[in-house]
Parts: structure tokens; sequence; C-alpha cells
């Protein structure tokens, strides 16, 4: 009798159902295989996945290590940890700049790309927002150890930065102009990026200039007033054609809207 159940077992419509859907599974696993990616090789991946907005992780490591530089609640080691990270985040500027160079020289016609297809090209800034904060770095971790020829080379990183970043503003904002239509931009909120570097001019002349000798202040100043300024208003201009964008076209796509908070610290 009890052999008699267990052939019953084994026949049931249950245990058959099973078994048919393991066979249906095996002859569906080859076909599961082929449609499988293959893995890209390291030319193809630089060229592929590498592009300006790897830049935001380097630009907001650099703003970590700027606010425990400035942190009220200071104690033993903190200081320590803001250099550490600020040098992690030069060599992590070095590296991606690296591959960026690489990526160019694999498929030179990835070079105008990047500056004129969105969302890439908005993300151009960042690279110099990176600098920005390597900067104001420079100041807060530098300056206290060492001697005043670190003040001298902040000061004239600060006009070469102020310099390269007004005409960079001005060349990308033309180009956008001739190769990069509207429809094709959609008002991406990343697009306050594109002068955002030239507005942080101000922000590293607030930091460097209590440092600087008393003949330099008044023109750092002045400068920081001129480019924050700048910044401000081109940043209200931007935010009108986003916001009428929006009030046309409704609410951005899903992966598109994190970017409005890029509106908030444009204006402040």
């Amino acid at each position: 009798m009890a052999q008699q159940d267990d052939v019953k077992a084994a026949s049931s419509p249950d245990t058959m159902d099973v078994e048919r859907g393991a066979e249906q599974m095996r002859e569906r696993t080859p076909d599961l295989e082929k449609d499988l990616p293959t893995r890209m090789g390291w030319k193809e991946w630089i060229v592929e996945r590498v592009n300006f907005s790897w830049f935001p992780a380097t630009q907001s490591t650099g703003g970590v290590a700027v606010v425990l530089s400035e942190c009220p609640k200071q104690f033993d080691g903190l200081q320590t940890i803001g250099t550490i990270i600020f040098i992690f985040n030069l060599v992590a500027f070095l590296i991606i700049t690296g591959l960026m160079i690489t990526r160019w020289i694999l498929c030179p016609e990835k070079l105008k790309k990047s500056f004129i297809n969105p969302p890439e090209c908005f993300f151009y800034g960042s690279w110099w927002l990176t600098i920005a904060t390597i900067i104001i770095c420079m100041q807060r971790f530098g300056v206290p150890n060492s001697g005043p020829w670190l003040i001298v080379a902040i000061r004239v990183c600060f006009w070469i930065y102020g310099a390269c970043t007004l005409l960079s503003t001005i060349i990308v904002f033309n180009m956008h102009g001739k190769h990069t239509p509207i429809p094709h931009m959609g008002m991406n909120p990343g697009i306050l990026l594109t002068v955002f570097h030239a507005m942080l001019t101000g922000t590293i002349a607030s930091a460097i200039v209590a440092d600087q000798p008393n003949h330099h202040r008044l023109p750092i100043m002045v400068a920081a007033v001129g480019f924050q300024g700048y910044g401000w208003t081109m940043s209200l201009l931007y935010m009108a054609f986003i916001l009428a964008s929006q009030l046309e076209k409704g609410w951005a796509a899903l992966d598109v809207r994190p970017g409005l908070f890029v509106t908030l610290p444009s204006i402040l």
C-alpha cells in the first residue's frame, strides 16, 4: 500500500506541473544566456561611460572637506579628517580628468559632443566647481601649515580661476545658442551649473581675502561682488525659462526632478 501511495504522489497533477515547469526552464536557459549583454572592453567603457557627470562627485567631496574646516564645533582630529578628504578628492579629480582626456583621445568626436549634447554639457561646470573647492581647501588646510608663498599662490589661482570661468561661461553660452536648440536642452535645471562656477569666484574670494595683504584685498572684494552679481543675474534668467517650461509642459521626468534643488543655492 505504501508503494502505491508513493506512485500516486509521484504521478499527481501538482508533481507533473512542477516537472514540466522545470523542463521548460531548462529549455529556455540557453536562450537567456544568449540574451545577456557582453562585457565592455576598457576602451569602450571609457568612451561610453566616462563623462562630465562624474565631476559632481568630486565637487561634493570637496564641499565636505570645506564644511569640516569651518565646523564651529572643532575637536582633535577633525582637521586631519578634512585634510584626508581633501587629498582623496584631489586624487579622484585627477583620475577622472585623466579618464576624460583618454576618452577624447580614443574618440575625438566626443570632445565637441561633451560641450553641446545635453545633459552632459551642463555638468561641465562641475569640473570648475571642483577646482573652486580645491582652492578653498588649499586656504583652509594649507595656509596654516605653510609659508607666505602659498598665500601668493592662492591669490594667483584666484585670478586665473576668475578669468577662466568668465571666459568659459561666455564661450559655452554661445556654443549652446549655436549648436544646442532649446527643445533639445529641455530647460534641465542642471543648466544652472554652466554659470554657477563663475559665481563661486565670489565664494573663493570670501575664503581667501582675510589672509591677503591689505593692498590686494580691495580688488579681490570688488571682483567677488561682480562675479556674485553676474552669477545671480544669470541664475534668475535661467530660472525664468525653467519655471516657464515647467508651467507649460508640467513636471519634468523623474530622473530630472532632483535637479530642481540646484535652483535654491543658485539664488541664495
